[in-house]
């Protein structure tokens, strides 16, 4: 990693994610990527480190490599705080609680949801629009917005199964931070109710709920959805370092036209381009071959 003072760098991030390429016996399998991005006091990256590897069963080999880098992280930066970002993947959680000190779900993959209980449960494309940019915006910027759209959408849910109309909450003033957004909103019900019809597709309308609902629930029940509070305190909560690096280091180069792929030769080409991607690694990679020849590094 490079020299970068210890004070500088106030939070890591540590992210995972797979993509799919196609092996030489026709079948897709998933090349797995991991990131260590490290972010100074105002939420600035200053350096990633990436690892790539050719599909395994179980992952093991990938987890170790992904553990030993970020051990050597927290050796050099002790005080920093370890966030986890990542998907919902359920296997990717399991890796980052045993290392990370805070857990964040990318917003991006939490706005979808919201974006697919919009498209299926508003008929008019201003109601959806008008819905889908409030609720993206209290769940990013209000605190304990997860719950409070949780529970909206508990609401619609019932509303439909009963074929009643919905109700729309604009976003409540956020210059009063000593009030929880869910006791605005129930003020506001009272007082400013905006029934919206729905769409009449009951059971394409239940389903993205179902869907948000289970999403939001598992998230929020772990603590995954303080979006506020990183923002407030600078922490990145987008994925977005991972899921470029599946792009740039996996699908650019080994997922072309009529490409397919052994384990071995797919493991070479990524670790390779992972170490191009990571500032000084390459440069490091040979100085090592120069000093000890390829055998020792293999």
């Amino acid at each position: 990693m490079p020299e970068i003072k210890e004070a500088d760098i106030a939070s890591v991030s540590i992210g995972l994610d797979g993509t799919c390429m196609l092996m030489c016996n026709e079948s897709y399998r998933q090349a797995m990527v991991g990131t260590i991005a490290l972010y100074d006091n105002e939420g600035e990256r200053q350096h990633t480190t990436y690892i790539a590897a050719a599909p395994e069963y179980g992952k093991d080999k990938f987890k170790e490599r992904l553990a030993r880098e970020i051990q050597r992280a927290t050796k050099l930066y002790p005080k920093a705080i370890k966030i986890g970002l990542a998907d919902g993947a359920h296997d990717n959680w399991e890796f980052l609680e045993k290392y990370t000190d805070k857990q964040t779900v990318d917003f991006y993959h939490a706005s979808e949801y919201l974006s697919g209980v919009a498209d299926n449960v508003f008929s008019m494309s201003t109601d959806r629009k008008a819905w889908l940019d409030d609720r993206c915006h209290q769940l990013k910027h209000m605190e304990g917005a997860a719950s409070a759209i949780l529970a909206e959408m508990q609401g619609f849910e019932n509303s439909i199964a009963s074929g009643k109309p919905i109700l729309w909450i604009p976003s409540p003033p956020t210059n009063n931070k000593t009030r929880s957004l869910k006791q605005t909103q129930a003020e506001q019900v009272k007082s400013d109710p905006r029934p919206y019809k729905h769409k009449g597709n009951r059971e394409q309308m239940q389903k993205s709920l179902s869907a948000a609902i289970t999403y939001f629930t598992n998230n929020n029940a772990k603590s995954r959805m303080e979006y506020a509070a990183s923002i407030e305190a600078n922490y990145p909560i987008g994925s977005g370092v991972t899921e470029a690096a599946c792009k740039t280091i996996v699908k650019q180069r080994l997922c072309k036209s009529g490409m397919q792929w052994k384990d071995k030769g797919a493991g070479v080409i990524l670790s390779l381009r992972a170490l191009i991607c990571s500032t000084g690694r390459w440069t490091q990679f040979w100085q090592k071959v120069n000093q000890f020849g390829v055998p020792s590094i293999a």
